[in-house]
């Protein structure tokens, strides 16, 4: 199972068909609803406060390396 967020509508046909095709099951949250998916969202928010908002990354092999 995958657990997502809302997407864009050409990214849900390809996540779609990704999951089909892989034979995952999506589960997706309710718009305006995190506790949906709690531990998810307490994740992003510490990354985002305690490296993404403190680092300026310039190239992607950068990021992988700090973080």
């Amino acid at each position: 199972m995958l657990r997502t967020g809302v997407h864009l509508e050409g990214t849900s046909k390809a996540l779609d068909s990704w999951a089909y095709e892989n034979g995952v099951t999506l589960d997706v949250s309710r718009p305006g609803k995190p506790t949906d998916n709690a531990l998810g969202e307490t994740f992003n928010d510490s990354l985002r406060d305690e490296c993404l908002n403190v680092r300026w990354f310039l190239w992607l092999a950068d990021a992988r390396a700090m973080i």
